[in-house]
């Protein structure tokens, strides 16, 4: 059984668990985000192919299926050929054959170091996952990163890449009051990558400057809730449960415990006391994001609760509403940084990362492939890949169960408390790697 909590009208982050379509508000804010993604893709084309509007439009519409030969015929493409044909391309369009370079050749392309003494450093600091305090972002962690840097003499800059979700309101709390106080004694310039919403808005608010790519999902500034029971499944299943207690609630997170995802489901419903009382605590939850956010961004909190209520915004929106302040990946915000801390353009510095990169560590999820726990086939390992590792699943099935499973877990260990969390299929699968 569910029960979803939800006060704000586009805080939906677990409407998909207590409807069976999306709501009205729902609709409205995805609707936008896809009228902006293809507004950002068409304004890219049309500038980049030189052709108008109304073509791309009829690409399409019209075309949508498109063949290598149609592909010429509209200019969507400028040339056909295959991979062993690209050196004689490259020799038509330089006036001579060119060797290709590897990475490992790439990247010793650099000029020795002229500096007698060590060169400044800026930190690039990953929060890169779901909001929790030992998993994901790793609260925990990134609160210790952040108060060495804050004491580090040679880093002169922050660099903070957000790539979260969101999830417990506590972990985000805990980044972001690191971060507020290594801001006052250094420039921290946040760099939203594909998702910073929620609780990964949170984690950005108190930074100097915040930047977002033109189709980030940002904002969804709100919290979310609801209370999960055992509603037949334990007799469904044959997990079963019993106890004593002292006291009327004491029996309130009692019950099965789910195996491989390991958290325990309640055995009964809240009551309408207990149901009051918790949705009472939310709202203040939220009146004090709602202020948080206006107190980082210096603005009126009646200005951020206009474009609040768990709504979501691209990049660009957000930039519209004050919600961000540049739209530009990491590469802007290198240079934002630099110029922050008052280092030369051509001053040499050194770029020092801390955290580690990828999207969650499914391994501490869920041993197995969510489909294969369900009876279903276990996709194919790619060549290369680590066991545990959840990019080693190749087929799409089992990497969108691992996403679903997260949120599950998510909402499961969070049972009865706020959270600051988006809907899953906000996040971008069509990448198809757990990777950034």
């Amino acid at each position: 059984g569910f029960d979803e909590w939800r006060f704000l009208k586009y805080k939906s982050a677990v409407e998909s668990y207590s409807r069976h379509s999306m709501s009205d508000a729902d609709r409205e804010q995805r609707q936008e985000l896809v009228d902006g993604y293809y507004d950002t893709v068409k304004g890219d084309v049309t500038r980049s192919r030189g052709i108008s509007g109304d073509e791309f439009d009829r690409w399409i519409d019209d075309i949508t299926l498109v063949t290598p030969t149609v592909a010429m015929e509209a200019g969507i493409v400028d040339t056909l050929g295959c991979w062993e044909d690209v050196k004689n391309i490259i020799a038509g369009l330089e006036g001579s054959n060119k060797p290709y370079l590897s990475v490992k050749m790439l990247a010793g392309q650099t000029f020795k170091s002229t500096r007698w003494s060590e060169p400044p450093r800026i930190a690039l600091v990953y929060a890169l996952g779901g909001c929790d305090m030992d998993t994901g972002i790793n609260a925990r962690r990134l609160e210790a990163i952040f108060q060495n840097i804050r004491g580090d003499r040679r880093v002169k800059a922050v660099v903070f890449r957000v790539n979260s979700p969101g999830g417990s309101a506590m972990a985000s709390d805990v980044v972001v009051r690191a971060l507020e106080k290594c801001s006052k004694v250094k420039p921290v310039i946040v760099s939203q990558a594909d998702v910073a919403a929620s609780g990964g808005y949170w984690i950005s608010m108190y930074a100097d400057t915040i930047l977002a790519q033109p189709t980030t999902i940002t904002g969804s500034i709100g919290v979310i809730g609801g209370w999960v029971w055992d509603n037949g499944l334990g007799d469904k299943t044959g997990l079963e449960s019993d106890f004593v207690k002292r006291g009327e609630h004491a029996d309130l997170a009692f019950g099965i415990t789910l195996p491989f995802i390991g958290v325990r489901i309640p055995h009964r419903p809240l009551t309408q006391d207990e149901r009051d009382q918790i949705i009472g605590e939310m709202k203040v939850f939220y009146r004090s994001f709602v202020e948080k956010v206006a107190a980082g961004r210096g603005m009126d909190p009646d200005d951020v609760e206009k474009v609040a209520q768990g709504r979501v915004w691209t990049g660009i929106q957000g930039k519209e509403i004050g919600l961000i302040d540049e739209i530009g990946g990491l590469e802007v915000a290198y240079a934002m940084a630099r110029e922050r801390a008052g280092i030369a353009p051509d001053e040499e510095v050194a770029v020092v990362e801390y955290g580690t990169k990828g999207w969650f560590n499914f391994a501490a999820l869920n041993p197995l492939p969510f489909s294969f726990v369900w009876g279903g086939r276990e996709e194919p390992v790619r060549s290369g890949a680590k066991p545990g590792d959840s990019a080693a699943f190749a087929g799409y099935g089992s990497y969108a169960d691992q996403y679903d499973i997260f949120y599950l877990k998510q909402v499961l260990k969070n049972n009865g408390r706020p959270m600051c969390l988006i809907p899953p299929d906000y996040l971008p699968r069509e990448a198809g790697t757990t990777s950034e």
